[in-house]
């Protein structure tokens, strides 16, 4: 392999990485801006019917449920290389509640099933890192895959990047705030009048 192409790989493995870490900070910085956009719009949600729905996509209770490991069958109808049918099934192997005789590992295992599922092959080898697994060299087709899970990662950077409530909590004056709050009533079609009226007919709410 040559240094140019070696460069390369590593330049993908730690763009993955950086992408992981923003979305990882960009997902724990909306939920406290969920958090400040349901206080400060309490009444006016209340008042519309049926609310807004503004979710931080977090369950409220854990799911207990185990996901088999995928079959044969269901690998191959999967557009992954055989390296990365091997290194799913490697990290199968050292995840999975059953194969290893506890839950140490089972969100590894949860989100190596799911990027394989999404041809997410940056995902896979990104797990396999953590696990020190060792990794098959990126050939062109894992490489596509590797640049396909980069995207994957930035378009759920996007998404929430572009919810009102993250533009809320961006936005650093209270001009800025008030004009969210004008295209906030503009948007449900409500007014400052029928606002002030609703926390009249509801005191102490």
């Amino acid at each position: 392999m040559s240094n140019k192409v070696k460069l390369r790989n590593k330049r993908l493995r730690l763009e993955y990485r950086f992408k992981k870490a923003e979305l990882e900070e960009v997902e724990e910085k909306n939920t406290d801006y969920i958090t400040e956009f349901r206080e400060f719009f309490a009444h006016e949600t209340r008042l519309l019917n049926p609310p807004p729905q503004i979710s931080s996509d977090v369950p409220n209770e854990e799911d207990n449920h185990i996901e088999p490991e995928l079959t044969d069958e269901e690998l191959k109808s999967h557009n992954q290389s055989k390296g990365m049918k091997a290194l799913y099934r490697k990290i199968i192997e050292n995840t999975h509640p059953d194969k290893i005789g506890n839950e140490d590992h089972r969100e590894e295992f949860q989100q190596a099933t799911e990027a394989y599922k999404d041809n997410n092959a940056a995902e896979l080898i990104n797990i396999a890192d953590d696990l020190g697994l060792e990794t098959p060299e990126l050939d062109e087709e894992t490489i596509e895959g590797y640049k396909r899970g980069i995207d994957i990662v930035s378009n759920k950077v996007k998404h929430t990047t572009d919810t009102f409530s993250w533009v809320w909590g961006e936005a650093d004056t209270e001009e800025k705030k008030q004009q969210l709050k004008s295209v906030f009533y503009a948007y449900w079609g409500i007014t400052e009048e029928q606002v002030a009226k609703y926390k009249q007919d509801n005191k102490g709410e």
